[in-house]
C-alpha cells in the first residue's frame, strides 16, 4: 500500500528572498539559453546541442557574478 504526504512549507522573509533570487536566477539562464539557441537556429540553421548551450550557461553564470 502507498500513501502519500502533503507538506506546508512557512519560509521566513529571508528564505523567501532567497528562493525568488534562485528562481530569477533560474529563469535569467533560461531565456538566455533560449534565446542563443533561437538566434543560431534564425542566422544559421544551426541547432545547438545540449553541450554547447551548457557550455555557454557556465560562462554566462561567470559573467554575472562578476558584475
Amino acid at each position: 500500500m502507498r500513501s502519500a504526504y502533503k507538506f506546508r512549507l512557512y519560509p521566513t522573509e529571508d528564505q523567501i528572498k532567497k528562493l525568488e533570487d534562485t528562481l530569477e536566477t533560474c529563469r535569467q539562464l533560461y531565456n538566455d539559453a533560449l534565446a542563443a539557441k533561437k538566434e543560431a537556429w534564425e542566422d544559421d540553421r544551426y541547432n545547438l546541442t545540449y553541450y554547447e548551450m551548457a557550455h555557454q550557461i557556465s560562462t554566462n553564470r561567470k559573467k554575472n557574478q562578476a558584475l
